[in-house]
């Protein structure tokens, strides 16, 4: 299930990328996940929207904080990190082939990018993320 979500992808992508950049390696001339950071920020609070207004969940409101900051916390970071050196080059092509290896990733497991944000349930509170770690569901 970690897998299954592009937010987890860019979040692991900008991990490596802060800890590259913190460390002075030359892979941050290559990667830039700016523009995959923004898109997953926009498109958290859409699906948010979508999943509380139209589907009607509810979540538990230390949960929804929680996957909030982590959405926002590394934009926010790589922002006040580069915010006059931003390769729009490589943020593009970043974002581009980044999306590209997911929506394969999703083909392999027989599924797409519509039917696991807009179809499929989401976890909505903490006893829930737990009931499925106990249950290995989640990796």
């Amino acid at each position: 299930m970690l897998l299954k979500y592009y937010s987890n992808w860019i979040i692991t992508l900008f991990i490596v990328w802060y800890i590259s950049y913190l460390c002075k390696i030359p892979i941050t001339n290559y990667i830039d996940p700016y523009y995959s950071l923004i898109l997953i920020c926009g498109g958290y609070t859409l699906l948010i929207i979508y999943l509380m207004y139209y589907k009607d969940y509810h979540f538990e409101p230390s949960f929804l904080a929680c996957l909030s900051a982590i959405h926002y916390i590394p934009l926010i970071i790589m922002h006040n990190l580069t915010k006059k050196s931003i390769n729009v080059n490589n943020s593009i092509l970043t974002l581009a082939l980044s999306f590209f290896i997911y929506t394969l990733y999703l083909s392999s497991k027989k599924t797409d990018v519509y039917t696991v944000y807009l179809v499929d349930e989401h976890i909505k509170s903490w006893k829930e993320l737990i009931l499925l770690s106990k249950f290995n569901i989640i990796i």
